[in-house]
């Protein structure tokens, strides 16, 4: 019940460009997600008339050596770049690699990097001001969640992060689904009872699977590292 990463590179392309970013130095984890997020914000970015400088995969998602740092930051210096956006899932040490030789370089990441544990794992002086984009919004922003997060916070004792309203809609749909098949321990009937289920009234708003399986009301949020958490900034539709 998220927007495919199709949607969130484009939408992280689109609001690099509102921000004011124009010469982009592009780099990801290598790894399949990476590679697919950083290719498709190259496409969006270009279309959009910005200038990608360099793009780089990367062989490891741990930090850079303080030698291969130095000549990365010569690099972004040399070409004037006023944005380096990363894609990759988990690859907090090279971030921070990169912040301790480019403190003040501006940085995006997919949202991989949008975690609590990226805040906690080094010094939180070193990526503040970080951009992320996820694909989850919380809570509060959606208007049709009512008093659900109060409700959560009186169940669990914390906030619901952004991917709760989420999590309880995917399990409303699976749940109706069960109810609606002709025999609910059936997988194939579960499945045929999901592709029918039309339009489906959640957390998340009014909403249904298009014939391809995915949501057909999405939004990607903007966050950035403000005093040592990520905070919500805005939601970004393409």
């Amino acid at each position: 019940l998220v927007p495919t990463d199709v949607e969130q590179s484009t939408a992280a392309a689109e609001w690099a460009f509102q921000l004011g970013y124009r010469t982009i130095f592009v780099i990801d984890d290598g790894s399949t997600y990476g590679n697919g997020a950083a290719e498709l914000f190259e496409k969006r970015a270009t279309e959009l008339g910005m200038n990608i400088v360099n793009r780089i995969a990367l062989e490891t998602a741990g930090p850079l050596p303080e030698e291969e740092s130095r000549l990365l930051a010569d690099r972004m210096q040399a070409l004037e770049v006023d944005l380096l956006y990363f894609s990759g899932a988990l690859a907090f040490d090279f971030v921070y690699s990169i912040r301790a030789i480019m403190p003040s370089v501006p940085v995006m990441v997919s949202d991989g990097l949008v975690h609590p544990e990226f805040i906690v794992s080094g010094d939180p002086n070193l990526i503040e001001g970080v951009y992320g984009t996820s694909v989850a919004l919380p809570a509060g922003q959606l208007p049709a969640s009512g008093d659900f997060a109060l409700r959560f916070q009186d169940t669990y004792g914390r906030e619901p992060g952004p991917f709760a309203p989420v999590a309880y809609d995917a399990t409303k749909a699976v749940l109706t689904a069960i109810a609606q098949a002709e025999r609910p321990t059936s997988r194939n009937d579960v499945l045929q009872a999901m592709s029918e289920l039309g339009e489906v009234n959640g957390l998340l708003g009014t909403w249904q699977f298009d014939q391809n399986g995915d949501i057909t009301q999405w939004r990607v949020s903007g966050w950035q590292v403000q005093n040592g958490r990520w905070v919500f900034l805005e939601s970004i539709v393409p």
